[in-house]
């Protein structure tokens, strides 16, 4: 019982992440694609 609750928090954690990162992932083209030219280091 414990393992398969450990499995689902595991998974569950895992879907968080996944999603985080998209949406994180997401952000960050809607920024390059709103300033296409990053500000370049001298």
């Amino acid at each position: 019982m414990l393992k398969y609750i450990n499995r689902l928090l595991f998974s569950g954690l895992a879907t968080i992440l996944t999603i985080v990162a998209m949406t994180n992932m997401n952000a960050t083209s809607l920024f390059m694609m709103y300033e296409p030219e990053p500000p370049k280091e001298n």
